[in-house]
């Protein structure tokens, strides 16, 4: 301990007390037998008894804890250490197997689903036509194909005919149905053949035969395919048939409706028109002929339709009737008539009276309308006179008057009673 604090005595020399004798050495033989024996106290030496410092005193309690806990093994006891969790290994194998199940399965389903479950329209435009059948081993030439197209067209069988080659365009095959097809007459179908290229490679050859009575000659372009056989480059033309101001006509080619503002697909023949309407007709001329398949592109028939001769008859009746009507109107200005005057007096009512001076229907000729050629117009020219009373009781003498005036009607109806006219004045 640091001074002023307890301090030990030697084992042989006790400490005396102030103003005492000191004690006398331990007799010979009396010494403990071991110096880990302690020695008893001589109960008759007097021990000094502590008296109060000033320093630090020895707390005999604290000094019992220090012991205590120096005492306790528990301090030196190293900590339990707990035992590290072993990982478990990443299951590569277990995952690896999973995934080639999952996808042998997915392949599985997909196959199963498009082989018995998938229903697709075909796209009429990626539908590979076959040009080649069974009985095509014998086309070995361009002569071949040529001859066996144009023998489908004279029997009358396009389907036949199509299977030599493919379209010319994408025009609308309306017209190469075997119905539509077989409405053409069998006089404008191409017949006697004649091949005059006798090259069994050429890629062109030269054809003669009939079409309609007429003398064609022509040339015929061919493509080989990779299996041997030849086919023809084209077995359709394309056309479009141009109506102006008719896009309310009807059309009819060969007896089928069409629409005449779309392109058609057609094979080598002849093509008459008709709108099937007593009072509007396409003019003969107006029917078109496909001699060959030379045409390479969209090739335009301008189509000028005409009013028949029953359509200027129904016209003219129509306008006779009403204009009739209008002259015996006791009115001023009577409602939908060319006819009309304007009074500086009050008129009596059904005191007017009007007069034709002329005969407008001599120069009648009618037309139909550029803009809209479902309309028949024709100009009249009207001379007539108009009396009539004023309220006053005086008369206003004759008025003789002539002007020009247009007179209209729709001609898409069957029959005269449809015709209805409509003045301009």
């Amino acid at each position: 301990m640091s001074a002023g604090g307890w301090q030990p005595t030697g084992a042989g020399s006790p400490q005396r007390a102030s103003g005492k004798e000191p004690v006398p050495p331990h007799p010979s033989g009396q010494d403990p037998a071991s110096e880990a024996t302690p020695t008893r106290p001589d109960t008759n030496v007097i021990r000094p008894i502590p008296t109060g410092s000033a320093g630090p005193s020895f707390d005999a309690l604290a000094m019992q804890d220090v012991l205590s806990r120096a005492r306790d093994s528990r301090r030196f006891e190293a900590p339990e250490v707990e035992e590290e969790v072993r990982r478990r290994p990443f299951p590569l194998r277990a995952v690896l197997v999973a995934l080639v199940t999952v996808m042998v399965l997915g392949i599985g389903a997909g196959l199963f689903y498009v082989q018995f479950l998938r229903n697709v329209e075909q796209d009429p435009d990626t539908i590979v036509e076959v040009t080649a059948t069974a009985s095509r081993s014998v086309l070995q030439t361009p002569q071949d194909a040529v001859r066996g197209y144009f023998q489908a067209l004279a029997d009358g069988d396009i389907t036949e005919a199509l299977t030599y080659g493919p379209r010319g365009g994408n025009g609308s095959l309306l017209l190469l149905e075997p119905e539509a097809h077989a409405a053409m007459p069998e006089g404008s179908r191409p017949s006697d053949l004649r091949i005059l290229t006798e090259d069994p490679h050429a890629s062109e050859v030269e054809v003669s035969y009939t079409l309609a009575g007429e003398e064609v000659n022509t040339t015929v372009r061919v493509n080989r395919l990779d299996s041997g056989d030849y086919q023809l480059a084209r077995t359709t033309v394309t056309v479009l048939t141009q109506v102006a101001g008719g896009d309310n006509l009807p059309m009819f080619i060969n007896g089928v409706e069409a629409d005449h503002t779309i392109p058609l697909e057609v094979v080598p023949g002849t093509y008459s028109l008709s709108t099937e309407l007593p009072f509007i007709a396409y003019p003969e001329e107006a029917s078109f002929r496909i001699q060959s398949l030379a045409y390479t592109d969209v090739t335009v028939f301008p189509v000028n339709p005409q009013l028949t001769a029953e359509g200027r008859d129904a016209l003219l009746g129509s306008a006779r009737e009403s204009l009739a009507r209008c002259i015996a109107s006791r009115e001023l200005t009577p409602t939908g008539c060319p006819n009309a005057i304007r009074a500086n007096k009050p008129v009596s009512a059904g005191s007017v009276e009007w007069t034709l001076l002329n005969d407008p229907w001599s120069s009648f000729n009618p037309t139909l309308n550029s803009d809209d050629q479902t309309i028949g117009i024709a100009t009249v020219s009207l001379q007539y006179r108009v009396t009539m009373t004023y309220t006053d009781g005086h008369t206003s003498g004759n008025n003789d008057l002539s002007r020009n005036v247009q007179v209209s009607a729709t001609l898409l109806g069957r029959s005269a009673d449809e015709v209805s006219v409509t003045w301009d004045r």
